[in-house]
């Protein structure tokens, strides 16, 4: 343990905080003069994710290079791609995402999740729109140039981010601007104004009103002033998100994805997208019970009692039984919303057959080459 502890001081540098193996090449210098691969490559990575935080991107490019061929060159650039998209710069982010070999979904999943707003974004409703189609525009630019990458998915989750940095924590829930969007944008508009409406409008301490979606409608169809208020922080902007999972029924159905790396469902027509964007929105609140999606459980339109369901099952109950909510539902009509009810009966009370199985972890690429005379290479990064 002594020794490990006198290798760790040695990668990080004895006169540097933890996390900074410290500035320009001198950096590189250290990590070279490291004679175990296994401290040396991970400090390469540390320098360039320290480098990218900066902005030093050629520094950062200098640092993966000296990586020898395998999986810790695609998590050098996955750590690059993080820390240009903490500090705003998508272009950047995407770049290098799409150099993270087989890390790349992930590194872009967790990109979108860090995109930082740009100081400079406008808030003129036509300027923001102009402003994230230009985005996007050279998103698939780089795109196109990336590896073995789902486009369409990247995108699509820049894209949340994008309208997401352009409405929630703003302090401003004007609709003008979602309402502007171009038909393959506006789902990604309606969900990021129902975000921030509703936090506007609903503050997590207050009780949430009955008529909760009919204000946030109101607001968006311009029958009342648009909510303003304080804005957040951009570490506090944050709230209850959903991990997507498979639904039968559900597969053939336009989804979109949201904040946090779920999803949810596209409705049939802007006034539907607009309810399922904001039930979204509600359960985004973390106070919102699960008896406020009770009423939605038999809509006549099919999305918006699917999505009803899915939030209903995740969210804590407040005065109904949520157990009993659940058995009634069994006997649906609906194939999806029994199936939803069994399937959370079986969480709430798993059968006494029913096995752990552990999740697979991602195979590891191919190292670097090993042999007499060559070290070892650190373990493969899992993600």
């Amino acid at each position: 343990m002594k020794a490990l502890s006198l290798l760790l001081l040695a990668a990080c540098g004895a006169d540097r905080t933890a996390g900074d193996p410290g500035n320009g090449d001198e950096a590189l210098a250290s990590c070279d003069a490291i004679a175990f691969a296994e401290l040396a490559i991970p400090c390469r990575v540390q320098v360039a994710a320290a480098a990218a935080g900066r902005g030093d991107e050629a520094l950062a490019e200098r640092a993966c290079a000296g990586i020898p061929e395998g999986p810790w060159v695609g998590e050098c650039h996955f750590r690059i791609g993080e820390e240009m998209a903490r500090a705003a710069n998508l272009e950047g982010a995407v770049r290098h995402c799409g150099r993270a070999g087989v890390f790349a979904r992930s590194c872009f999943t967790h990109a979108a999740s860090l995109l930082a707003p740009s100081e400079q974004a406008p808030t003129e409703p036509v300027a923001v729109v102009e402003g994230i189609v230009g985005n996007l525009v050279r998103v698939d630019a780089l795109l196109a140039e990336a590896g073995n990458v789902d486009r369409v998915e990247a995108r699509d989750g820049m894209a949340a981010r994008l309208w997401f940095n352009a409405y929630y924590g703003t302090g401003r829930a004007d609709p003008a601007a979602a309402r502007l969007a171009p038909p393959d944008l506006s789902s990604f508009a309606a969900t990021a104004y129902a975000l921030e409406a509703v936090r506007l409008l609903f503050p997590e301490t207050d009780p949430l009103p009955t008529d909760a979606v009919e204000r946030v409608r109101a607001s968006w169809r311009g029958d009342v002033p648009p909510p303003t208020g304080g804005p957040l922080a951009n570490d506090l902007r944050v709230g209850r998100y959903h991990t997507p999972f498979p639904v039968p029924g559900e597969s053939s159905q336009a989804r979109i994805p949201v904040f946090g790396g779920g999803v949810r469902l596209a409705g049939a027509d802007p006034e539907e997208d607009l309810d399922i964007a904001i039930l979204e929105a509600l359960f985004f609140r973390t106070a919102t019970p699960s008896d406020a999606f009770v009423p939605w459980l038999d809509d006549p339109r099919e999305r918006v009692r699917w999505t009803a369901i899915r939030l209903f099952r995740r969210s804590r109950p407040e005065a109904l039984n949520l157990e009993e909510v659940l058995k009634q539902l069994t006997s649906s009509a609906d194939p999806v919303l029994r199936w939803h009810a069994h399937n959370a009966l079986d969480e709430l009370h798993p059968p006494p057959d029913r096995k752990h199985r552990g999740r697979p972890t991602r195979p590891a690429g191919p190292g670097a080459p090993v042999g007499p005379g060559v070290p070892d290479p650190p373990p493969a990064p899992q993600r």
